[in-house]
């Protein structure tokens, strides 16, 4: 029982990649706050605020914009959940990183060496003992006593015996024995990289009721945009076009109510 090689190792290491979790550059905060509004609902409110605004200031400015500011705080209101939201996410993955353990004990060269995770490729011999995190996935080997508290994969709350031959994953923990570990698995290849990755695509993929509420959305923008130009058409056909902006205002405010904030 060797391990790998220095040289091998490097190869390896250079063909495969580090031993770490895959890595999204993040989007800027101002960017994520504007996809917020990407909503036809939204867009109705964004409309109604712009209008709101531009009567105010035709009129002349005077008093405060009452409706206006109602409408804006529940845009800002709405953006800042959605961003909270994002944050939880990207948490979430930045705890996962870091279950990763920064230091392992792996045969090299026939010695055991003290070795940043990240460095760790499939082949190496990794020597684990109580209180150690998993670095990747793996096969034990020479293991005795060895239990697992594997809580962040599978959500079991009791350690689960594992002995040669068993697989351990990475991210879970070693509470009890000791054991070598024969490296299968790293990086986005490991159990922990495609949990972050699922976790990274989670505000990428929709699922069904989210596309459902989507095509709702933009059948509820269209009948309502729909309906409120009508209305106010007739108004200012009924009612002339001395009151066409009172007409104008009420079909706006029409659209306002129907959006379901």
């Amino acid at each position: 029982m060797n391990g790998l090689s220095t040289t091998e190792a490097a190869e390896r290491l250079s063909r495969i990649g580090p031993n770490a979790l895959p890595e999204k550059r993040p989007d800027p905060l101002w960017r994520r706050f504007v996809r917020q509004f990407n909503s036809p609902l939204i867009f109705i409110l964004l409309f109604a605020l712009a209008f709101d605004l531009g009567l105010w200031l035709y009129e002349g400015a005077q008093g405060w914009p009452v409706e206006a500011t109602a409408i804006g705080l529940i845009l800002l209101f709405n953006a800042a959940l959605g961003l909270y939201q994002e944050q939880r996410s990207e948490a979430a993955l930045a705890r996962l990183k870091a279950l990763a353990g920064a230091q392992a004990w792996v045969l090299r060269d026939g010695e055991l060496v003290r070795l940043p995770t990240q460095d760790v490729v499939p082949g190496d011999w990794v020597r684990l003992e109580a209180g150690d995190r998993i670095p990747a996935d793996g096969t034990l080997q020479e293991a005795r006593g060895a239990m697992f508290d594997e809580a962040i994969l599978t959500g079991e709350s009791v350690p689960v015996d594992r002995g040669d031959g068993d697989e351990a994953f990475s991210g879970t923990l070693l509470v009890r024995g000791k054991t070598f570990l024969e490296v299968t698995r790293t990086g986005s290849s490991s159990a922990m990289g495609r949990l972050a990755t699922m976790l990274g695509d989670i505000q990428l993929t929709k699922t069904p009721l989210e596309r459902r509420v989507d095509v709702l959305g933009h059948q509820i923008a269209r009948w309502v945009l729909a309906l409120a130009a009508l209305l106010g058409v007739l108004g200012i056909i009924a009612e002339g076009l001395t009151r066409a902006p009172e007409m104008i205002i009420f079909a706006v405010a029409l659209a306002v109510a129907a959006v379901p904030e």
